[in-house]
């Protein structure tokens, strides 16, 4: 009789135990569902904002917007063949001293107001 009491108190056991672990998995399973939801409406929307972004992009370096801001705003013009330059020696002295190789100014009493 003992051992019928026992062997029913352990399968009761197992059952209990099962139970529960059956609950706690179901708890994580949601859990882990709702952060995958939350993390696809999260892509979706990143998505969402690089799609904008690269609208925006072709939008910006549109060649007919950016030859209106060349010409209107910044009053700028293609080159022509005579503007071409075929040697760097060829190119005019520029009127600020600044001489291009090195970052320096050729003459250093330009920097101090022409004082000599």
């Amino acid at each position: 009789m003992r051992y019928v009491f026992l062997k029913h108190l352990f399968v009761l056991m197992l059952v209990i135990a099962s139970g529960a672990s059956l609950m706690g998995v179901s708890q994580n399973v949601q859990r882990v569902e709702r952060e995958v939801s939350r993390l696809d409406r999260a892509m979706e929307s990143e998505k969402e904002r690089v799609r904008i972004l690269r609208a925006e992009w072709a939008y910006l370096n549109d060649p007919s917007r950016l030859e209106a801001l060349a010409t209107g705003g910044l009053m700028m013009q293609a080159p022509e063949g005579e503007d071409m330059v075929s040697k760097p020696d060829a190119l005019p002295e520029r009127e600020d001293g600044y001489d291009g190789r090195d970052g320096l100014l050729r003459d250093a009493s330009l920097v101090i107001g022409g004082a000599q």
